[in-house]
């Protein structure tokens, strides 16, 4: 009924049902544009899995208005803690692409030192051969953080640095984070 009537898809974002708010972040991130990001980056701060595919879609928009909330997620410390939020954002990112998310991603990888292997792996998609470096930079210390799959990390990351590398791409990894 509202098919790319942004302000009606907005509006369902405050839905008391959980399935049309699922539905008005899809299809928000489909239609796009600023509108949509403003609205969903409004809609940002209800539930952390609803906000960890929010932040997908705001990168789907193709909007520049998506890029502070995605910056803020992966940059600020306060977040750290919020590995679906962080997925998120860098999903998101990914989506969003250009100079302004490369940064983005770039600046959460040297600051948690590779620990997050979602935003490696779409820093490395959305950067390419320019991730080469700072992947290795981070391999050694990003084993010194405890997790329960950093062996399955340590996999990733090289196949990622031996891809790019050899100049292949990576669309095997190119895929929305899973939820956790």
């Amino acid at each position: 009924q509202s098919g790319e009537d942004r302000a009606k898809w907005a509006a369902l974002l405050k839905a008391d049902d959980g399935e049309l708010r699922h539905l008005a972040r899809l299809r928000l991130g489909a239609v796009g544009g600023p509108e949509a990001a403003r609205a969903l980056a409004a809609a940002f701060g209800r539930d952390l899995e609803e906000d960890r595919e929010l932040l997908g879609e705001l990168g789907r928009t193709g909007s520049g208005e998506a890029a502070p909330l995605l910056e803020k997620v992966l940059k600020e410390p306060a977040f750290d803690p919020l590995h679906p939020l962080r997925d998120g954002a860098a999903y998101g990112a990914r989506l969003l692409g250009g100079p302004r998310m490369v940064d983005a991603l770039r600046s959460s990888v040297e600051r948690r030192q590779g620990r997050d292997s979602a935003v490696l792996v779409y820093y490395a998609l959305t950067a390419g051969k320019e991730a080469i470096p700072l992947l290795r930079q981070v391999r050694v210390p990003s084993l010194t953080w405890y997790s329960y799959e950093r062996g399955k990390d340590l996999e990733r990351l090289d196949f990622m640095l031996r891809r790019l590398e050899a100049g292949l791409p990576l669309t095997t990894l190119d895929q929305p984070p899973v939820a956790s």
